[in-house]
């Protein structure tokens, strides 16, 4: 004979609440709240997380935080076809070893996570 298993409200609530904080890191859902587009030279501030970009109109510099905390991450992705790079620049903090990166077909994508010191992309 199998035993039921009883959970009280709180019990439950926090296993549902693990799991969907779970499901959401997994889907990569929790760090995407805000999503900005843009088409023209833009300095994020704590704004944003993602950052869509629209370079028809003629290319364009997205320009990371100037004053970023540790683990703060960004997904800056180019919508258009056009030979219109988008550049995201650091902001006097390199990227990956330089100081600006480029996005220039379409749907190419960048998620950069500042380390305290540089920016990584992920």
């Amino acid at each position: 004979m199998t035993k039921l298993a009883y959970y009280t409200p709180l019990e439950l609530t926090d296993t549902l609440g693990l799991w969907r904080d779970n499901i959401n890191s997994a889907l990569g859902l929790a760090r995407f709240a805000a999503v900005l587009a843009k088409s023209a030279d833009y300095t994020l501030a704590q704004d944003a997380d993602v950052v869509v970009c629209d370079a028809t109109g003629g290319a364009f510099t997205i320009t990371l935080p100037a004053s970023p905390s540790t683990g703060d991450t960004y997904a800056i992705i180019k919508k258009d076809s056009s030979v219109n790079a988008v550049t995201i620049g650091g902001n006097g903090k390199l990227i990956n070893g330089a100081s600006t990166a480029s996005l220039a077909s379409q749907y190419a994508t960048k998620r950069v996570v500042y380390t305290g010191s540089e920016w990584l992309i992920i």
